[in-house]
């Protein structure tokens, strides 16, 4: 998982977390407040077979802000 984050006026952390089939898997990242630059898990792994419905879900802590996303990317082999 690979994030990149162009700009963030946020008042708490952002986690960003691949889920599979609706479930969260263990693929996460941490954004801290107000923080730009590319953020990556390159520790976790998850198995995906053909049919398997992945999306990326973006969870924000206490305060508000904005965060700018230029890109979110995910490896498949």
């Amino acid at each position: 998982l690979y994030v990149r984050v162009t700009a963030s006026d946020t008042a708490g952390a952002i986690t960003v977390t691949v889920r599979k089939n609706g479930a969260n898997t263990t693929i996460t990242l941490s954004i801290a407040a107000a923080t730009t630059g590319i953020f990556s898990d390159l520790t976790h792994t998850e198995a995906v077979a053909a049919g398997d419905l992945i999306c990326v879900y973006l969870s924000v802590a206490a305060g508000a802000g904005t965060i700018t996303i230029k890109q979110i990317s995910l490896e498949f082999d």
